[in-house]
């Protein structure tokens, strides 16, 4: 494997950890604001956001393991679901 492709691997790899730890702070922020008498993000952005860095993070495993043409796909499945949601929910 190139050094680029390991790179890749391991940027991508960030990237499905990091949109997991937003939905688990997400979730964090929900009980809190909810607490506080306030509305806080809301059920539908906060379980968005858990699901999709539970599916980046699946598919971040899959490229880990699989160093072929179909792990190189799952790597660029995981920037797809990643940006797409901070994409989507935070832009």
């Amino acid at each position: 494997m190139s050094a680029a492709g390991t790179t890749l691997r391991s940027f991508s790899g960030a990237l499905a950890m990091g949109s997991l730890l937003l939905g688990l702070a997400l979730i964090g922020v929900q009980f809190w604001a909810t607490g506080q008498g306030q509305q806080g993000p809301g059920i539908g952005s906060v379980i968005s956001q858990v699901v999709a860095g539970l599916v980046a993070l699946a598919l971040q495993t899959y490229a880990d393991r699989n160093r072929d043409r179909n792990g190189g796909w799952a790597v660029v499945g995981v920037l797809v679901v990643v940006l797409g949601s901070l994409w989507f929910w935070w832009w």
